[in-house]
Protein backbone atom coordinates (compact mmCIF):
# COMPACT_ATOMS: atom_id res chain seq x y z
CA UNK A 1 0.00 0.00 0.00
CA UNK A 2 1.35 3.55 -0.85
CA UNK A 3 1.15 6.79 0.21
CA UNK A 4 -2.96 7.42 0.03
CA UNK A 5 -3.24 4.84 2.48
CA UNK A 6 -5.83 4.33 5.15
CA UNK A 7 -6.41 2.03 8.18
CA UNK A 8 -9.10 2.05 11.00
CA UNK A 9 -10.28 -0.25 13.53
CA UNK A 10 -14.62 -0.06 13.81
CA UNK A 11 -15.94 -1.82 16.48
CA UNK A 12 -19.79 -1.29 16.57
CA UNK A 13 -22.05 -2.90 19.27
CA UNK A 14 -25.28 -5.12 17.95
CA UNK A 15 -28.16 -3.69 17.73
CA UNK A 16 -26.81 0.01 17.71
CA UNK A 17 -26.94 2.49 15.24
CA UNK A 18 -23.95 1.63 12.45
CA UNK A 19 -20.66 3.05 12.65
CA UNK A 20 -19.69 5.35 9.87
CA UNK A 21 -16.54 5.97 7.81
CA UNK A 22 -17.06 8.91 5.03
CA UNK A 23 -13.57 9.55 3.34
CA UNK A 24 -12.66 11.18 -0.47
CA UNK A 25 -10.06 9.46 -2.57
CA UNK A 26 -8.09 11.89 -4.91
CA UNK A 27 -8.77 9.60 -8.10
CA UNK A 28 -12.30 8.32 -7.18
CA UNK A 29 -11.07 4.66 -7.80
CA UNK A 30 -10.56 2.38 -4.19
CA UNK A 31 -9.09 -0.94 -3.08
CA UNK A 32 -9.70 -2.13 0.35
CA UNK A 33 -8.10 -4.75 2.25
CA UNK A 34 -10.54 -5.81 4.95
CA UNK A 35 -9.51 -8.14 7.96
CA UNK A 36 -12.65 -10.00 9.42
CA UNK A 37 -14.31 -13.32 9.53
CA UNK A 38 -17.73 -12.38 7.93
CA UNK A 39 -17.85 -14.34 4.68
CA UNK A 40 -18.60 -12.26 1.01
CA UNK A 41 -22.03 -12.26 1.35
CA UNK A 42 -22.02 -9.67 4.35
CA UNK A 43 -20.10 -7.12 1.98
CA UNK A 44 -22.73 -5.07 0.72
CA UNK A 45 -21.83 -2.28 -2.39
CA UNK A 46 -23.76 0.08 -3.37
CA UNK A 47 -27.77 0.92 -2.99
CA UNK A 48 -28.49 -2.65 -4.46
CA UNK A 49 -26.41 -4.19 -2.50
CA UNK A 50 -24.22 -6.50 -5.01
CA UNK A 51 -22.02 -9.46 -2.77
CA UNK A 52 -18.38 -9.54 -4.56
CA UNK A 53 -17.04 -12.61 -6.17
CA UNK A 54 -15.59 -15.03 -3.72
CA UNK A 55 -12.15 -14.86 -5.47
CA UNK A 56 -11.75 -11.56 -3.47
CA UNK A 57 -11.01 -13.31 -0.08
CA UNK A 58 -6.60 -13.65 0.02
CA UNK A 59 -6.62 -15.88 3.28
CA UNK A 60 -8.78 -16.86 6.16
CA UNK A 61 -9.48 -13.98 7.11
CA UNK A 62 -8.89 -11.07 4.30
CA UNK A 63 -10.38 -9.90 1.28
CA UNK A 64 -9.31 -7.39 -1.00
CA UNK A 65 -11.66 -5.32 -3.31
CA UNK A 66 -11.66 -2.94 -6.33
CA UNK A 67 -14.50 -0.22 -6.27
CA UNK A 68 -14.54 2.24 -9.24
CA UNK A 69 -16.13 5.57 -8.24
CA UNK A 70 -17.42 5.99 -12.19
CA UNK A 71 -19.37 2.40 -11.72
CA UNK A 72 -23.23 3.31 -11.72
CA UNK A 73 -23.22 -0.10 -9.22
CA UNK A 74 -21.11 1.14 -6.39
CA UNK A 75 -22.85 4.11 -6.12
CA UNK A 76 -25.22 4.48 -2.43
CA UNK A 77 -25.61 2.63 -0.01
CA UNK A 78 -28.34 -0.36 0.73
CA UNK A 79 -31.21 0.48 3.20
CA UNK A 80 -30.35 -1.50 6.21
CA UNK A 81 -31.29 -1.45 9.89
CA UNK A 82 -29.25 -1.90 12.99
CA UNK A 83 -31.80 -3.98 14.55
CA UNK A 84 -32.47 -6.39 12.62
CA UNK A 85 -30.15 -9.67 12.97
CA UNK A 86 -30.66 -10.32 8.68
CA UNK A 87 -28.66 -6.75 7.99
CA UNK A 88 -25.24 -8.02 10.18
CA UNK A 89 -22.74 -7.13 7.49
CA UNK A 90 -20.76 -4.47 5.79
CA UNK A 91 -21.93 -1.74 3.46
CA UNK A 92 -19.80 0.56 1.15
CA UNK A 93 -20.69 2.70 -1.89
CA UNK A 94 -20.09 5.77 -3.09
CA UNK A 95 -21.75 9.56 -3.00
CA UNK A 96 -21.61 10.31 -6.35
CA UNK A 97 -23.15 14.22 -5.41
CA UNK A 98 -20.66 14.58 -2.86
CA UNK A 99 -17.88 12.79 -3.87
CA UNK A 100 -16.84 10.66 -1.43
CA UNK A 101 -16.98 6.84 -0.04
CA UNK A 102 -19.19 5.74 2.81
CA UNK A 103 -18.46 2.67 4.54
CA UNK A 104 -20.83 1.64 7.23
CA UNK A 105 -20.66 -1.53 9.82
CA UNK A 106 -23.90 -2.70 10.85
CA UNK A 107 -24.28 -5.05 13.91
CA UNK A 108 -20.61 -5.74 14.30
CA UNK A 109 -20.26 -9.26 16.88
CA UNK A 110 -16.31 -9.10 16.29
CA UNK A 111 -13.53 -6.90 17.48
CA UNK A 112 -11.57 -8.16 14.43
CA UNK A 113 -11.88 -5.52 11.70
CA UNK A 114 -8.98 -3.41 10.25
CA UNK A 115 -10.18 -1.91 7.20
CA UNK A 116 -7.31 -0.50 5.16
CA UNK A 117 -8.62 2.10 2.22
CA UNK A 118 -6.27 3.00 -0.92
CA UNK A 119 -6.42 5.61 -3.32
CA UNK A 120 -6.56 3.85 -7.07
Amino acid sequence: MGPNLVESWLTPVPGVADKVVRFKSPNGNLEIDMYSFLGHVRYHFGSEGYNPDPSTRIDSTTFRFSLDASDPANHGIKPHEATNADDLGIYIGYDSLLKWWLLCVCRWHHQYQVPQFEDK
